[in-house]
């Protein structure tokens, strides 16, 4: 996962990027705001929270900790897809 610093250093190397990848900039922006609601939301539950018990659409049952796996993850695959398109394009260092 990125430090805040790294992540505002890639967003001022892509606001440099031509005006095609100012909506790449808009939506981790909005990502980036979404993480930090959710990593607030993660660091005040309680020991008992984590083991709580729900039901996702696809999973089944999963615990809180199941669902911060998963969604690390997901978030993971977005930055290496993201740096895939970037390297592409000859943009990533």
């Amino acid at each position: 996962m990125l430090t805040f610093e790294e992540r505002r250093q890639l967003i001022e190397r892509i606001r440099r990027f031509p005006a095609e990848l100012e909506a790449l900039v808009a939506g981790l922006q909005v990502l980036w705001g979404l993480h930090g609601r959710w990593a607030t939301v993660f660091a005040g539950l309680s020991e008992a929270d984590w083991q709580r018990v729900g039901v996702h659409p696809a999973d089944g049952e999963i615990t809180v900790e199941d669902l911060l796996r998963n969604y690390v993850a997901h978030g993971q695959a977005h930055l290496d897809q993201i740096r895939r398109v970037l390297a592409a394009r000859g943009v990533w260092v």
